[in-house]
Formats: structure tokens, sequence, C-alpha cells
């Protein structure tokens, strides 16, 4: 039964013991002769099922300094020891924040809140970053950050002083 998890959790490449089975003919005259079919099965890798928080929003500003955003990846995988996560991390794809995965699937994300491109957005305009993680047997998959933006206050860029100017005079 290919469905059989004896069968279903051979990693790649390794092979379960050979199934072999006796065959035993008989013609009209009464001679009979038996040979064995064997059947060996080779174990092919299954794709991981991975599932999870994979997409976060976060608002420009939410912080001083670092938009943080973070989940968790679950993952399940028919072959023997390969449910599971390694510790990764990077820059994500557009090159605003850094992503980790660790082991347990939790993952976290942090960019400088004061990047230029961060800041200049404008209200509800998003900018994505994301990042393409791996599970054990190499089934891959995305966490994309969505930072949208918010509606900043002007600044003043230098002090203004009282000044008075007489009527029909320019003022500087």
């Amino acid at each position: 039964d290919p469905s059989d998890a004896a069968y279903q959790s051979l990693p790649d490449g390794q092979t379960a013991p050979p199934l072999v089975i006796p065959i035993t003919v008989t013609d009209a005259a009464g001679a009979t002769d038996t040979q064995n079919l064997t059947i060996t099965v080779t174990g092919t890798n299954d794709a991981a099922l991975i599932s999870g928080v994979d997409a976060v929003t976060v608002s420009e500003d939410q912080a001083a300094d670092k938009l943080h955003a973070s989940g968790r990846l679950s993952v399940s995988d028919a072959d023997t020891g390969e449910a599971g996560f390694d510790l990764q991390s990077g820059l994500g794809s557009n090159g605003y924040g850094h992503f980790i995965l660790s082991p347990t699937g939790a993952w976290g994300y942090v960019a400088d809140n004061h990047q230029t491109a961060i800041q200049q957005l404008g209200d509800g305009q998003p900018l994505t970053d994301s990042f393409e993680f791996h599970s054990k047997d190499g089934t891959t998959h995305t966490v994309t950050i969505t930072i949208e933006g918010t509606n900043d206050a002007p600044t003043v860029s230098a002090a203004v002083t009282d000044q008075t100017t007489d009527q029909g005079q320019a003022f500087s």
C-alpha cells in the first residue's frame, strides 16, 4: 500500500526492506515452478507543508527607531526527520529590514524606521519586504512584511523669530 506510513516516511533515496513474494505456476502436466518476485520501494522527497503567520502589516513610525514584526511558521513532512527548520537569517528582498527564523518556527523582522524610503511613504502608501525561508527538506515559504505610511506632521526647519515691518514694506 503506497500510503502506508512505513513507505511514506522513507527519506529521499532510502529503501525499505524488500518485499519477496513467491509465485508458483503449474502447467497442464502437473509440473510446477516457483520464482520469487522482489519489490523494492525507494523513498522520494515528499514536499513539506508549511503554514502559519506569513503576512504582517506594520505602520511607519509605530516605534521611534525600529519597526518590528513577528510570527510563527509550522511545518509537517511525511519524510522522517524533515519536519523542521534550521536557523536562518538575512536581509529582506527589498533591503529594508532583517529577518530571522528559529528552529522552532518563530520568526522576527526588524527595520530601521529612519530609512528615507520608509519616511517618504504617504498616508496608507505600502512598501513591502519579504524573505524566503526553507524547511529541512528544502521546501520554501515566503514571509512578507508590508510597511504602511502614516501622515507625518510637518516640521519647521528653523525657528521663526518675532519680526515686524511697516505697512507697505517688504517682509523677509
